[in-house]
């Protein structure tokens, strides 16, 4: 599986990327043992049929991303530089998750 999808303009390309970088629901094999029964089945932190709700784009002529991955793994709205997102003083991820999240609750 690939990391993300990418669904090309049908007709009229306009200069226009529609990302949805945390609709991702999907763990490598390698760490599904290490994650929660509860979270492989529905991790949360995800939105939830964005890539659906904005289907329409490439017939409107712009290109949609899409990833196939959770943000637990990776994080396709981040920085490959890790640059910070937030100026103050929330938690913040890289585009690999290096620390843990709060999955207990």
């Amino acid at each position: 599986m690939s990391v993300f999808d990418v669904f090309p303009a049908s007709k009229n390309p306009k200069p226009i990327l529609l990302s949805v970088p945390h609709s991702g629901v999907h763990f490598p094999e390698d760490l599904k043992p290490e994650i929660k029964e509860s979270i492989k089945n529905q991790p949360s932190d995800t939105d939830w049929f964005v890539d659906r709700l904005y289907e329409f784009a490439p017939q409107m002529g712009i290109t949609m991303i899409r990833a196939n991955y959770s943000r637990y793994v990776i994080d396709l709205n981040r920085s490959s530089e890790n640059k910070k997102l937030y100026s103050d003083n929330r938690v913040q991820f890289d585009l690999v998750p290096t620390q843990k999240f709060n999955l207990d609750s």
